[in-house]
């Protein structure tokens, strides 16, 4: 059983809401963000100190809203809300 989102995120069935991008890590974005654990993450940290947790096992750098379309497009992320403090 997953867990239901959030908030909902697009439907997927709707080809008319993903216009053609040619960035793998969009591609990556999108899959992601819509991934009810990372979702539950975020919603757990976003207001957490960001060197008191790490977001690895997501394969990212920083914490992103999963609400942002956009928000990890490799270095430049829009809608960052941490980032992880290096030791």
């Amino acid at each position: 059983m997953s867990a239901k989102a959030p908030y909902p995120i697009k439907d997927y069935q709707d080809a008319s809401q993903y216009p053609a991008r040619k960035s793998v890590n969009a591609w990556r974005w999108e899959f992601l963000r819509r991934n009810p654990e990372y979702q539950a993450f975020h919603a757990e940290h976003k207001d957490c100190d960001p060197r008191k947790f790490t977001v690895w096992q997501f394969g990212l750098r920083s914490l992103y809203d999963p609400i942002f379309d956009d928000a990890y497009q490799g270095d430049a992320a829009p809608g960052i809300h941490h980032s992880i403090a290096h030791i």
